[in-house]
């Protein structure tokens, strides 16, 4: 069994400065009130981290985003570059855990409907792990 700890964020932005850090723009909330459908994000930010006991490397992962009829609007898999350096540094480092960090910038991103969007780390194409979401609401309705 995997030994797996993800998160993640929506945010307007994702900027890596000079220093080699990250700077998340403008995080989202849980709950977005949108006055009409379908509405649209002319940037989305998916910033997702990771964590894996180190002796259990996983053959792929991927960040998922579900709209709330289930269908997939986002699909971007982490490179085997990416798994492999750390993995390596981990080794090196005598590290029990590895992290993973995905940036995603989608411009524009549109929601068609009021539900929950899903953020997923998919394991080996076989094992999601819900890491975050953002739920629409439609208060034109309510109008």
């Amino acid at each position: 069994m995997m030994d797996v700890h993800a998160v993640g964020l929506f945010c307007e932005d994702i900027r890596e400065e000079k220093s080699g850090l990250v700077t998340l723009v403008g995080v989202l909330p849980d709950n977005i009130r949108s006055e009409s459908l379908p509405g649209l994000f002319p940037k989305l930010g998916i910033y997702v981290r990771a964590h894996f006991f180190s002796k259990t490397r996983p053959d792929s992962l991927e960040i998922l985003i579900l709209a709330p009829n289930g269908a997939e609007v986002v699909h971007v898999s982490v490179e085997d570059d990416a798994l492999n350096k750390a993995w390596d540094e981990a080794a090196i480092a005598e590290d029990d855990y590895v992290g993973i960090i995905s940036k995603i910038n989608v411009s524009p991103f549109q929601f068609n409907e009021s539900g929950t969007i899903k953020l997923i780390l998919r394991v080996n194409g076989e094992k999601d792990f819900f890491c975050g979401k953002m739920r629409i609401h439609d208060i034109s309705a309510n109008s």
